[in-house]
């Protein structure tokens, strides 16, 4: 109910004031347009930035413990230092455009510019859509990773 009286007063302001209502409304346009172009500009820059940080992960780089059979590697592209970075590592079968199975992890590792991060990470434990992950078909997986959020230091 209130928002009825809110905008009776509004056309009470918009017909006793036309002038000064139509000239306040153009500035909340127009502020309102420089905040979205600001915003847009910076959440395009951040998209930017983060493309320049590759990861992968693969199951023939080296690692030998079966409790972490997943490579992945993280490099840093960019100019700036990064002090952690979110990601998923994701596996498909061959052949098929469904996860079959998908985690977040983050890396704390801190990477100065131009740095590679390599590590073997462990596979939750759960039961994903394609059966109980065993040595044999983690091999067989398309395995990808995609980041999620970057940390940079200030």
């Amino acid at each position: 109910m209130a928002w009825v009286i809110g905008i009776g007063i509004f056309f009470f302001l918009l017909f006793a004031f036309p002038k000064q209502v139509g000239g306040l409304i153009l500035i909340l346009l127009a502020v309102g347009g420089v905040a979205w172009i600001y915003s847009n500009a910076e959440s395009r820059a951040a998209a930017k930035e983060r493309s320049k940080i590759v990861t992968s992960a693969r199951t023939d780089l080296g690692c030998a413990d079966p409790q972490f059979p997943i490579g992945v590697s993280i490099s840093n592209g960019t100019k700036k230092q990064i002090n952690s970075v979110d990601f998923t590592i994701s596996a498909k079968r061959p052949g098929y455009s469904s996860e079959v199975y998908s985690n977040f992890h983050t890396s704390d590792r801190i990477l100065k510019p131009g740095d590679v991060y390599f590590a073997c990470w462990s596979l939750s434990s759960y039961e994903t859509t394609y059966g109980k992950l065993k040595d044999e078909n983690i091999k067989a997986l398309n395995w990808s990773t995609r980041v999620i959020s970057v940390r940079f230091s200030e």
